[in-house]
């Protein structure tokens, strides 16, 4: 399995550690598909915060766009790892992850705001701060 996946202390703050090589197709669906158990067995509501570590992938463009668009191809049956409950976070230093962020907020791809940091520990403390001033 190219991931893991760990929630921080009781909190609904879920980080999925993605390691190279990683398949775009695949991969991010059964991620998806372990956060949303971890979600429902802790009864989850938001605000829930979905990290995606992604420090050691360094993805193309390519695998940018097909990523994109299978994952907006599965927004109706709710498999889509955008979801919109969730606060969506990235963590990595490729650039394209911004491109992403940003091609996530557009209408096209579903209105979804995305953060990005360089690091998990800023991740972390974005997420824990935005909990602590919207609590559950």
């Amino acid at each position: 399995m190219p991931y893991h996946i760990e929630q921080i202390g009781d909190a609904p703050i879920i980080v999925c550690s993605f390691k190279a090589p990683v398949d775009i197709i695949r991969d991010p669906f059964d991620a998806h598909a372990d956060v949303v158990a971890i979600v429902e067995a802790q009864g989850f509501t938001p605000p829930i915060y979905v990290i995606a570590e992604l420090s050691e992938v360094k993805p193309n463009f390519s695998d940018l766009v097909i990523g994109m668009a299978n994952s907006i191809s599965h927004v109706r049956d709710g498999r889509s790892v955008w979801d919109p409950d969730f606060t969506n976070i990235l963590v990595g230093t490729a650039p394209l992850l911004k491109l992403l962020a940003n091609s996530m907020g557009q209408k096209q791809y579903g209105h979804i705001p995305v953060h990005v940091f360089e690091t998990l520990e800023e991740a972390i403390a974005f997420a824990s701060e935005d909990l602590r001033v919207h609590p559950r």
